[in-house]
């Protein structure tokens, strides 16, 4: 369980893509004397496992059904990640519950300075449009955020100076896909009203 508040933003430093599970290696300044084997950190919204753990870098691996719904496929080396511990008991919990299970990947399709923050677009993926709502919470690439603006094929946050500058959303451009992960309540919910 996370919390959506970013702690580091990590580099890709090497991908092996010779089996069905890629193994990622990830370069951070989280320090890895706090990292155990068996752990789990949120990389770019992504529950992945620690499997080594070496100097300022820890592998994990990616499933191929991981791949089928998130931005890994996109990943290269020198790619910016953004990475997040798992919350541990007492911890204070300032974004909302993050599970890490990407539920869908998609599009940003504007990105617009507005003073001091940043406004962006994210193309709404069908099968994600029940659960996404105005001011409802949903997780980009691991951020929690708010949702400002829906419409029938688009959905917009808005991104505060310190967000922008503290994870990975200003690397990116018009047409980068990231992954998104709804609220855990609307999820609970529907299988309830079912």
């Amino acid at each position: 369980m996370f919390s959506g508040i970013i702690a580091d933003v990590g580099t890709i430093f090497a991908i092996d893509k010779d089996s069905d599970d890629w193994k990622v290696e990830i370069q951070t300044v989280l320090d890895t004397n706090e990292i155990a084997i068996g752990d789990s950190i949120s990389c770019d919204g992504i529950c992945l496992t620690v499997t080594k753990i070496y100097d300022n870098i820890f592998v994990a691996q990616v499933s191929l059904e991981t791949r089928k719904v998130t931005n890994v496929n996109y990943w290269t080396l020198g790619y910016k990640v953004n990475l997040e511990k798992s919350l541990r008991v007492g911890d204070l919990l300032n974004g909302h519950f993050v599970q890490g299970h990407v539920d869908f990947y998609t599009k940003i399709s504007e990105i617009e300075k507005d003073g001091d923050s940043h406004k962006i677009k994210f193309v709404l993926p069908k099968q994600l449009d029940k659960y996404i709502t105005y001011k409802c919470s949903i997780t980009i690439n691991g951020i929690s955020l708010t949702i400002n603006k829906v419409t029938k094929t688009f959905f917009e946050v808005n991104i505060v100076s310190h967000t922008w500058d503290n994870t990975n959303l200003s690397q990116l451009n018009d047409g980068s896909i990231v992954n998104v992960e709804i609220d855990i309540i609307a999820r609970y919910l529907e299988k309830l009203y079912e």
